[in-house]
């Protein structure tokens, strides 16, 4: 929380939109480096901003000295060979080493290969420069192209540095903007049980809908019970300011 609120201050002049914005990128990559950045010590990962007036250009840094991608992926991808395959593999949409080993920790299923599909995405439509680094894997994502390369030398984990010019897109909508991104996303069927189960995401989270652990706890208590039960689901979203998938998947 306290790192999020780094980014709203330099976000907030701008309006609630790059606010909620940025807040979101920086929440999917938070939310990895707890997931899959641990490694037995006290601290598993750090931010650093940098803000230019002169300039409106803000960039931040995001990294873990964790298991790395190709590692992580390599439980469900067995057959990724390099690092920087790893990592073109990781920004494709529901694709996360989570699935293939169901245990604890950073293999748990609840980041369900969405976190880096998602910021990479916003990161061009903001006309960002994203560059990503996990052992000796390198890929940059810039508005128009998507290149990688090995590194001579690695990074033991990973590592992601947004570069973004703020103010650049004046109507900027951060729910029209996943709208569009979730269309690449296949659906899942609707269930067609009569019986139906509520919850107002307000009442539980506040306007910020962003712990994880708590969204687990609903999960276990309310969720699987009532899906056991064959009852269909209805989560209200109702003045909620931010929700990002990673807590929609620990929730779902």
């Amino acid at each position: 929380e306290k790192a999020l609120e780094f980014g709203k201050k330099y976000a907030e002049d701008l309006g609630l939109e790059y606010e909620k914005t940025i807040r979101y990128v920086l929440n999917e990559l938070l939310y990895n480096t707890l997931e899959h950045g641990k490694n037995g010590h006290a601290i598993p990962s750090f931010l650093q901003f940098v803000f230019n007036p002169d300039t409106s250009e803000l960039s931040f840094i995001v990294a873990d000295v964790g298991v790395g991608i190709k590692k992580h992926l390599r439980q469900t991808y067995p057959n990724l060979a390099t690092d920087s395959e790893a990592i073109l593999h990781s920004i494709k949409p529901q694709v996360s080493g989570t699935f293939g080993k169901p245990n604890t920790g950073y293999e748990t299923k609840n980041n369900a290969g969405v976190g880096l599909f998602f910021s990479s995405n916003i990161a061009q439509r903001l006309n960002a420069d994203m560059f990503i680094v996990s052992g000796n894997g390198f890929v940059h994502i810039s508005p128009t192209e998507i290149i990688s390369e090995e590194l001579a030398h690695q990074w033991k984990g990973t590592f992601v540095y947004v570069k973004i010019k703020l103010g650049l897109i004046e109507d900027l909508n951060l729910q029209k903007m996943l709208s569009e991104i979730t269309k690449s996303i296949p659906k899942a069927d609707k269930p067609t049980e009569n019986n139906n189960l509520y919850i107002s995401i307000r009442n539980y989270f506040g306007k910020y809908a962003e712990d994880k652990e708590l969204a687990k706890k609903i999960r276990d208590k309310y969720i699987l019970p009532a899906l056991e039960e064959n009852k269909t689901l209805t989560l209200d979203f109702e003045e909620i300011v931010s929700a990002p998938h990673s807590l929609l998947n620990a929730m779902l």
